[in-house]
Order: C-alpha cells, then sequence, then structure tokens
C-alpha cells in the first residue's frame, strides 16, 4: 500500500512542484519559508531559491552533509503563530498542513500567518473537488456526510484495513 501512496504522490508532487516554479518563478537569491515540510521533499529537485527555513512542530533530524548544495535549516514552531517578521521570506509555502492543524480559527490563523510572512505564497490544500480524498486514497470518501464517512474509511479503505 506505501508504495503505491509513494509513487502516486510522487507524481502529483512533480507536477506541484513545476506548477510552483512557473508560477512563482523563485530565483536563487530568495528565502522560502515551507511550513510542515521536510527537506526531502526539496532535495528530489533541482535547487531554486537561495535559502530554506522549514518549520515544524516537533523536531525533524536533517543532516546538512545529504545535500550540501542546499542551505536548509529546520525549525520548531505553530504555524498559527509565527515569529517571523510582516513579508520576511520571498516565499512562504505549505504543503496540505492547514487542514491538520485544528478548528476553523486555527485554520484562519495559519493562513493569516502565512500571508503575513510571504511576499508570494503557496499554500497547499486538499482539492474538494479531486475524487480521490489523498489521506485514505479513497474514491469520493470526502464528499459522503460526515457519520457515513468514518464508517466507509474504517472497513471500506486500505488505511481503514490496516489499522
Amino acid at each position: 500500500m506505501h508504495t503505491i501512496y509513494r509513487i502516486i504522490f510522487k507524481i502529483w508532487r512533480k507536477k506541484r512542484f513545476e506548477l510552483l516554479v512557473k508560477l512563482l518563478r523563485p530565483k536563487l537569491t530568495d528565502k522560502l519559508l515551507d511550513i510542515g515540510g521536510y527537506p526531502n521533499e526539496w532535495t528530489q529537485y533541482p535547487r531554486i531559491v537561495g535559502k530554506i527555513d522549514t518549520l515544524n512542530v516537533h523536531e525533524v533530524a536533517w543532516d546538512t552533509a545529504k545535500a550540501p548544495e542546499y542551505e536548509i535549516n529546520m525549525l520548531v514552531g505553530d504555524g498559527c503563530r509565527l515569529l517571523f517578521a510582516d513579508k520576511s521570506y520571498d516565499i512562504a509555502f505549505s504543503n496540505s498542513v492547514i487542514e491538520h492543524v485544528g478548528s476553523w480559527d486555527r485554520q484562519q490563523a495559519f493562513a493569516a500567518e502565512i500571508r503575513r510572512v510571504g511576499r508570494a505564497v503557496w499554500l497547499q490544500t486538499p482539492a474538494f473537488e479531486c475524487p480521490i480524498e489523498p489521506h485514505f486514497m479513497a474514491l469520493g470518501v470526502h464528499w459522503l456526510p460526515m457519520r457515513m464517512r468514518k464508517f466507509v474509511t474504517f472497513w471500506l479503505t486500505p488505511w481503514g484495513w490496516l489499522m
């Protein structure tokens, strides 16, 4: 199951990376903040910015010797309360994190913070209109009422079977 998941997401991530480059036109002089991301997601592609700070709610081990040509720093913090000055990053980036930060109020705070610290913003969220729900790799489950969604994800998805 993890192999299928990895293959599909590798394709989606590559397309998203290409779109990011096309739309935001990053430069090697730019500084990027990745909220909720990991260094390996950047080092699998050509370097597009000068410096990347990745911020997570937990410590992430990263050996800079693995990719010395990338300047990647690991930070710990809360994406809903960023401790950076306004517009302190050329690009503020987050890939499908906002739906995990909690309540609607926290999601609004997260969105406001990423807009505040970034001159340009890439805020990826799962597309509701996409037929595949990415967390469960299930067809159409996110369109169901919550009560039914819980039953279906537990009994009729690969992730539910593995739990």
